[in-house]
């Protein structure tokens, strides 16, 4: 015997959608079906419960999957307002934005709304745009294979690049706090931040404690200016026997929500074997 498969219907179309500046009925024809089918398949791909005719804090985006070539750094790279975290379901071409309300996520979706992306496969692909239950969609991949889902288990090292090992929970939660307000207390003195005048820090601040490094010079200072915090003492010693030299050098940086690092290679010939 084999079980009748039922298929959940969509959900009907709805007739605003997040970021079109009119009503679905005041497009060409040609938009609507190319609408419409979308829907369809947003909703056989994702699941017809997951779509939302209301305003909702998630936007499904058509055509912005691993399918279609687009990475998170090519959604993130657009700058969207209030853009908290990307989802893309491994082999699908749609993906979910979270974002910190619907507000935020009605105005990027006027951007994105009919918007080409010219990163994706084939170049130029329209993105359509719909609003999804948040929770539904965040459960639908967690609740998926680990394998249909692009994520990556840091824990495993068979996941991680040759000759990169991971050191998990290297500090306690304790720790970490008291690690972040003596950097914290250290920008607050005004003393400690540094300001360069070709403006290479202009998107950071930045902490030194052991030598200074000259950023002007790409060097280090030649004589250390302050030892290490005792917090961060306690953190050296006990990491340090298992795969690292003692450091008597901590560099602290501070970006901005926002800000990002850019990509860089750190000036290995400044410092020893290890950094």
């Amino acid at each position: 015997l084999q079980a009748s498969h039922q298929t959940v219907p969509a959900p009907p179309l709805p007739q605003c959608l997040p970021g079109l500046q009119c009503p679905l009925a005041q497009l060409s024809p040609r938009q609507r079906r190319k609408i419409s089918r979308k829907w369809h398949q947003a909703a056989s791909a994702a699941g017809s419960t997951v779509l939302s005719a209301e305003p909702t804090a998630c936007l499904l985006v058509a055509n912005a999957g691993l399918h279609n070539g687009i990475g998170e750094s090519n959604l993130v790279s657009l700058g969207l307002p209030g853009l908290i975290r990307v989802i893309q379901p491994a082999g699908q071409s749609h993906c979910f934005l979270l974002f910190h309300d619907a507000a935020s996520a009605e105005e990027a979706a006027a951007g994105l709304q009919l918007h080409q992306l010219a990163d994706s496969m084939p170049a130029g692909s329209v993105l359509y745009v719909f609003f999804a239950d948040p929770e539904l969609a965040v459960k639908q991949v967690q609740s998926s294979d680990p394998n249909e889902v692009a994520t990556t288990n840091l824990a495993d090292s068979s996941a991680l690049p040759p000759g990169l090992s991971l050191t998990l929970d290297a500090v306690s939660l304790a720790e970490e706090a008291e690690l972040l307000a003596l950097v914290d207390a250290e920008l607050d003195s005004g003393d400690r931040d540094v300001a360069i005048a070709d403006g290479r820090l202009r998107n950071r601040r930045v902490v030194h404690w052991g030598h200074e490094f000259l950023y002007g010079r790409n060097r280090l200072a030649p004589l250390p200016d302050r030892p290490l915090p005792p917090a961060c003492a306690t953190v050296a010693d006990r990491l340090t026997p298992a795969w690292l030299p003692r450091p008597d050098q901590l560099t602290a940086n501070v970006y901005e929500p926002g800000g990002g690092i850019a990509a860089h290679v750190d000036s290995h010939a400044a410092f020893g074997d290890s950094i």
